[in-house]
């Protein structure tokens, strides 16, 4: 499994308006339209998709 690395201040912003504590989740993928994250504990894979203004 790729290791993850901690969000950005930007990607912390998404993550904070899809509802989701961004001290709790790493980045695997950074897209254009989403993120790739993982939970640090449970290792649980989620995509938080990106809107245009983000």
């Amino acid at each position: 499994m790729k290791h993850g690395v901690r969000p950005t201040r930007a990607q912390k912003i998404a993550m904070k308006n899809s509802g989701l504590d961004p001290r709790e989740w790493l980045i695997i993928k950074a897209f254009m339209d989403r993120l790739e994250i993982v939970h640090r504990v449970t290792g649980i894979r989620q995509d938080v998709y990106l809107k245009a203004g983000e």
